[in-house]
């Protein structure tokens, strides 16, 4: 989703305004998100991403935690290729089922080393 910023000011933080169409979202920002969560080995994050004065694409912010009142808003989410999937998931959901995903993996790979 997109956060827009108030009338006359530079901040988005805290407006209420909020976009949740898929077409207006750069898709590079989705790239480059999906790119940094496999540097940083994070299953979930969240960034704020802007423009910097070339519009080259930059990262402002990330966060682990989400404003569930933002986040239940959005009526799908991005698959790591860049398609978009309709549907309403809750984050804490797909948190845990990217963990236990996690914990599956790493048994399976202590099993093989041993073996």
């Amino acid at each position: 989703f997109q956060r827009l910023n108030r009338p006359n000011d530079f901040r988005a933080s805290g407006s209420g305004r909020i976009r949740y169409d898929p077409e207006k979202i750069d898709r590079e920002f989705i790239r480059l998100a999906f790119e940094a969560c496999d540097k940083l080995d994070a299953e979930v994050l969240g960034f704020d991403c802007l423009y910097d004065k070339n519009r080259r694409h930059v990262f402002a912010e990330l966060t682990y935690t989400f404003t569930y009142a933002a986040i239940s808003g959005c009526p799908g989410h991005w698959l790591r290729e860049g398609t978009w999937v309709e549907g309403k998931r809750r984050c804490e959901d797909v948190q845990v089922e990217l963990f236990l995903e996690r914990i599956r993996r790493t048994k399976a790979s202590r099993r093989t080393a041993v073996a």
